[in-house]
């Protein structure tokens, strides 16, 4: 019975989500020429995240008129246009993710980042419909304030039909299953896509792609949505060019490249670095179309929106929120000498990541052929616009090492498989392409594309049910146990005061769950975890806290219960503890690791 609780779908979560996504969708769709799906989510999120800023940062209590006001918008787009064909596509796409919908409906914040920002931005956003800084806003209990709120932004009406934390992990799966659909379309050109083909292209943008991590994905992580974001640009960017150099019908993609590009800066300000390699690759383009002498008006639209995102919300940070955000070391202080190192980890990180590294380079090797006179080919186009953003974010990442990041950091090249996952839409844009060239080389590879087919639609509806440990990562005892007792020490800790957390032999995780779950209140003051090598009396007086919740590490206390439990400690004098509540660990044993 416990285990089909913590299965338990949420189906009013999946229909918020669904809403919410084509909402947004539907305010994009008259910029999306062959009515793709997931150009007109991308974009329509960029309209709303402009809006959404816009009155955010300008104008007080204004927020939800413009939730209201796109919610009309998109109606209105929906009456006049009357997309049944898009309507039935994006249709398919939802009943074949419905399975995985309902498993990934039911889960709760798990991760580091969860909690130590995502969660607390989305909550944030829809309980004040409102963005953090600015005179009488309330403030924000998590790391990264000075980050952009485009993510939340989208997804907050659901989050205010719904609750529960499962949304924003149901909107990146709705948003990667909607960019499989356009690798469906690319991979069988003119035909009407059906359920066959549509499982395909879900299958592989999932399980199918060496860059789809789970824990990336079904989480309110931004990478999936930055990944969408970057592919729907990789996607446009050789039609842009082609326009332009031929002089016709340039507006509708200008406009969609510019908005999506809107979005993609007001995800994450690290993404900045994903649009410079993406504007690299479409330079390159522009070059070898010709596209560079016949400029167009609308150019403005694909550098000024993404321009006007961004500097919105700079001047917001700049007046509001200066100092919570990462810097870039001047000149003189970046760290050359770890060079080695880095290139070195990148190489040992690409190396166990082969099926990416051989994607990559073979998307590199046909972008420079197409570059070369393969330029009329749709695949090899979209090769070289793949290829460029790959070549140039890997080089943008190099120099963030140096410029950016702690030397540890740099030397262990942090998060670099994290932050290539960004490109892995881009990169199976060619790829699929080129699977339709193969497929149309004669009717017997038809034949095979056609048996695939049901194959594909069996696998998609039964997957989610034998990978539930991929996919519910989050059903870990000892996570919702120590989410758990924090609420219960919230309840015992006088309001206002300061309360750390003792936990020698774990990551540290606990510390962002007590941001996250505390919110402020009480105050968090720190956690010792297994990287704290300062000694316990030097942390005590650091901390200044009156309140200790001890998770591991009993021993060091002699108020503490030392069975398996947490024990929650006030402090009664200068070296001693009374304990204030004991919290048996699940199934009253040590856990064989802590969080």
């Amino acid at each position: 019975m416990p285990l089909l609780q913590t299965l338990m779908p949420d189906p009013l979560a999946v229909v918020a989500a669904v809403l919410a996504i084509g909402m947004i969708a539907a305010l994009g769709l008259p910029l999306a020429r062959q009515r793709e799906t997931v150009v007109a989510f991308a974009a329509g999120m960029g309209m709303a995240v402009l809006l959404y800023t816009a009155t955010g940062i300008l104008a007080d209590g204004l927020f939800g008129w413009a939730a209201g006001l796109i919610a009309v918008a998109a109606l209105a787009v929906l009456i006049r246009l009357r997309p049944t064909d898009w309507a039935a596509e994006a249709g398919k796409g939802v009943v074949l993710a419905l399975p995985l919908l309902l498993l990934v409906s039911g889960r709760i914040a798990s991760e580091w980042d969860e909690f130590s920002h995502w969660q607390s931005a989305f909550r944030y956003v829809a309980t004040f419909l409102d963005v953090p800084g600015g005179p009488g806003t309330a403030p924000i209990t998590t790391c990264c304030a000075a980050y952009p709120y485009g993510w939340p932004m989208i997804g907050f009406p659901a989050l205010k039909i719904a609750g529960g934390e499962s949304v924003p992990a149901l909107l990146n799966t709705l948003a990667l299953a909607a960019f499989g659909l356009l690798l469906a379309r690319l991979a069988a050109p003119g035909r009407r896509v059906g359920w066959g083909l549509a499982a395909l292209g879900i299958l592989a943008v999932t399980v199918a792609s060496p860059t789809f991590v789970p824990k990336l994905t079904f989480s309110s992580y931004a990478d999936t949505i930055t990944g969408v974001l970057v592919g729907v640009l990789a996607y446009l960017a050789p039609d842009l060019s082609d326009r332009m150099a031929r002089k016709y019908g340039v507006r509708e993609t200008a406009l969609a490249f510019g908005l999506t590009a809107a979005a993609l800066v007001a995800v994450k300000p690290g993404n900045a670095g994903l649009l410079i390699s993406v504007f690299g690759g479409l330079a390159l383009l522009f070059l070898a179309d010709g596209a560079w002498r016949r400029p167009s008006p609308w150019l403005l639209a694909v550098v000024g929106l993404p321009a006007l995102s961004s500097g919105l919300w700079r001047w917001h940070v700049g007046l509001y929120l200066h100092g919570q955000e990462m810097t870039v070391r001047p000149l003189s202080e970046w760290r050359f000498d770890l060079l080695p190192d880095i290139m070195g980890g990148i190489a040992t990180v690409l190396s166990n990541k082969g099926g990416y590294a051989i994607f990559a380079l073979a998307v590199i090797v046909l972008g420079v052929r197409g570059l070369l006179g393969r330029r009329d080919n749709p695949a090899y186009r979209l090769a070289t616009m793949a290829g460029a953003a790959v070549a140039a974010y890997n080089l943008f990442l190099i120099v963030t090492y140096l410029s950016v990041f702690g030397e540890y950091e740099a030397r262990h090249v942090a998060s670099y498989w994290r932050y290539n996952t960004h490109l892995g839409p881009a990169v199976l844009l060619p790829i699929a392409a080129f699977a339709g060239l193969w497929a149309r080389g004669g009717p017997k590879r038809m034949a095979w594309l056609t048996r695939l087919a049901p194959v594909a639609v069996a696998l998609i509806l039964i997957a989610p049910a034998a990978a539930v440990k991929h996919i519910r990562f989050d059903r870990v005892p000892m996570k919702a146990y120590l989410r758990e007792t924090l609420r219960e020490v919230r309840r015992i800790v006088p309001e206002g005061a300061r309360a750390a957390i003792y936990d020698p032999q774990g990551t540290g995780l606990v510390g962002v769950m007590a941001t996250y779950e505390w919110n402020g209140d009480p105050v968090y003051a720190g956690v010792r975890s297994a990287f704290t090598q300062t000694p316990l009396d030097q942390w005590l007086s650091t901390i200044k806290s009156d309140w200790v919740w001890v998770v591991s590490g009993r021993d060091a206390f002699a108020a503490a219960e030392q069975g398996p439990a947490g024990t929650l400690l006030h402090r009664t004098g200068p070296d001693s503890f009374e304990a204030m509540g004991h919290w048996p660990f699940p199934g009253g044993a040590e856990p064989g690791q802590y969080p």
